[in-house]
């Protein structure tokens, strides 16, 4: 009788031992590793919905709830949607995202030469550095149904603006090619009102 008590009271502490050690192992893989810290999250709806994706959180890498000053002109007969926010996080970090169109190719091209860093590199579509990138597409647009269409040459660009940190490293090209591509396409969905089918690239991106 004593040999079963004991072998049911070395049983029970190993289901206890084994619960255990299955929610130690569970909260270190939930903590952050190495490098690391927890993000808050932007608010969804912010600029016009454009931001509605956890890579520009993540991104930012903001340990308090990011604000966001979001600037929208919407369209007109003569004029493009023109989305436009600075999102504000934690250390000194802040993320500019704005779409800019233009009436023509030549305008949009002149716009680039400005916003366009010399480290950038080129992809299909855009060009990007390690905290900056621009995608180009072109959006059709009817502000009213019995106006006629227009074509607008949009750049979709992102800025990363932090403090250098060896412990939170830039995003680097590819990851901000991506989240210049992920901008655009949010802007098309649900700030610029485009009928056309607009084809954008999809990562991983082979810059020349």
């Amino acid at each position: 009788m004593k040999v079963r008590r004991s072998w049911t009271a070395a049983a029970a502490l190993l289901v206890v031992s084994s619960v255990g050690g299955g929610l130690l192992l569970w909260h270190r893989a939930d903590a952050p590793g190495p490098g690391q810290r927890p993000t808050a999250l932007i608010p969804t709806g912010e600029c016009q919905g454009t931001l509605d994706d956890a890579r520009f959180s993540e991104a930012l890498q903001s340990a308090s709830t990011p604000t966001v000053r979001t600037d929208f002109t919407p369209p007109t007969q003569s004029a493009p949607a023109y989305p436009s926010c600075v999102v504000n996080g934690s250390d000194q970090r802040s993320l500019v995202a704005t779409v800019v169109g233009t009436a023509s190719e030549a305008e949009r091209i002149h716009n680039e030469g400005q916003q366009v860093p010399r480290d950038y590199q080129p992809f299909s579509d855009g060009e990007a550095g390690d905290r900056s990138s621009v995608v180009r597409f072109s959006c059709v647009t009817r502000p009213a149904p019995d106006s006629p269409d227009h074509t607008w040459y949009y750049t979709a660009a992102l800025n990363l603006h932090a403090p250098d940190n060896p412990a939170i490293p830039a995003p680097g090209r590819q990851k901000m090619a991506e989240l210049s591509v992920a901008l655009a396409r949010q802007a098309v969905g649900k700030a610029l009102g485009c009928t056309n089918t607009i084809q954008l690239p999809d990562g991983p991106f082979t810059f020349t």
